[in-house]
């Protein structure tokens, strides 16, 4: 058994196994500058849904 499956074998959590996925595979497609930019992207999109949400709040408040 490979160390994708290893890894992702303990993980729970689907999300997680999803992240784990798009991680390895980025290394296995472009290495670490791959990995730097894909969490980068991820990053982002976290940043950006918790904006989305706080002005959610605040308009209800």
């Amino acid at each position: 058994m490979n160390l994708k499956n290893l890894i992702e074998e303990r993980i729970e959590d689907e999300s997680t196994k999803e992240l784990w996925r798009e991680i390895y595979d980025a290394y296995e497609s472009g290495g670490e500058e791959l990995i730097k930019t894909l969490l980068t992207q991820k990053a982002k999109e976290i940043s950006e849904e918790f904006e989305k949400l706080l002005k959610q709040l605040e308009e209800k408040f």
